[in-house]
């Protein structure tokens, strides 16, 4: 726990959400194994913690349902489903009650405007599969990983002050970006920068032995690319403006 956080405030560029999960997941098995609950008991435990994490994360109690039952129970049962929605609203409810009810950033009323607009979010979702695609062939390359420890973390380190020299935007999550990026104000420039070093510095950081989260940088990844589309489309005169709806298809698909 100590190192997934340390990535973040050491400025790699790094989420909050996978150090979470896995503290949540942790204390419940340990307190489950206190208490010597039977398996199955821990799998509905560790379920809770991670359905906590994820809505204390993100203020989402829904979400924090769906990916425990999705990712840790892998099935649907009212005996586990009750034990996660309680520990999933309890999550969202402690994290309201320290940090305040506001959204890591605010998202614009979505509206497709019109059925012209849907072959360009399929091409927004092809297009991030394949830059997810790329994320995981650099995060698990095996070549990488056989390379020694100090020279992979130096590696991570210097690559990400080189960038960050030029683009500090790199650092940490990258919500702010994503605020920016929601109220058009990123010049392109910097746009694509961050869209390019943010995947590639990820993967690195991955790659290289550094125990980090990365559900909030692809999550910025794949935003930064679907505003990339916008832009690129808007400019050619194929759809008119605004169309923040690409920005919220492109978030989720991540």
């Amino acid at each position: 726990m100590v190192g997934r956080g340390g990535g973040g405030l050491g400025g790699l560029s790094a989420g909050r959400e996978g150090p979470a999960i896995h503290l949540g997941a942790a204390a419940a098995s340990g307190l489950g194994q206190q208490m010597r609950l039977p398996n199955n008991s821990l799998r509905v435990l560790v379920a809770c913690g991670t359905a906590a994490a994820i809505s204390a994360s993100f203020n989402t109690p829904i979400a924090g349902v769906i990916f425990a039952m999705e990712v840790v129970m892998m099935e649907y049962t009212l005996m586990s489903f009750m034990p996660v929605i309680l520990a999933s609203t309890m999550g969202a409810l402690v994290a309201q009650l320290a940090y305040g009810n506001e959204p890591a950033f605010r998202i614009p009323e979505v509206a497709l405007g019109s059925l012209i607009n849907l072959p360009w979010i399929v091409l927004t979702g092809l297009m991030i599969g394949l830059l997810a695609g790329l994320f995981i062939h650099i995060s698990r390359s095996q070549r990488i990983m056989e390379w020694p420890l100090w020279f992979r973390l130096g590696l991570v380190g210097v690559t990400t002050g080189v960038v960050a020299w030029w683009f500090p935007q790199v650092q940490g999550i990258g919500y702010d970006s994503v605020a920016a990026a929601l109220n058009n104000q990123l010049e392109i420039k910097v746009l694509v920068a961050l869209m390019i070093a943010k995947l590639l510095l990820t993967a690195l950081t991955v790659a290289g032995g550094v125990p980090i989260g990365i559900i909030g940088p692809v999550l910025v990844v794949g935003l930064l690319r679907a505003r990339y589309l916008v832009c690129w489309v808007v400019g050619y005169g194929q759809i008119k403006p605004p169309t923040r709806e690409f920005m919220q298809c492109s978030a989720w698909l991540r």
